[in-house]
């Protein structure tokens, strides 16, 4: 299995489902990207742990 295509396609699903629910919000800063990043990976933790 080819991981990093399928982690691009994760992501870009992600983005996908996020343009679907505001397709014209503005850009988002650096504490919004970070906030992003905690929540996915805590999401990523609990897929893994079997939570």
């Amino acid at each position: 299995m080819d991981w990093s295509k399928a982690e691009d396609d994760r992501v870009k699903a992600q983005v996908a489902v996020e343009m679907e629910r505001s397709p014209f919000s503005s850009r988002r800063g650096m504490h919004d990207i970070w906030e992003a990043a905690a929540a996915d990976s805590e999401a990523q933790q609990a897929i893994h742990s079997g939570r």
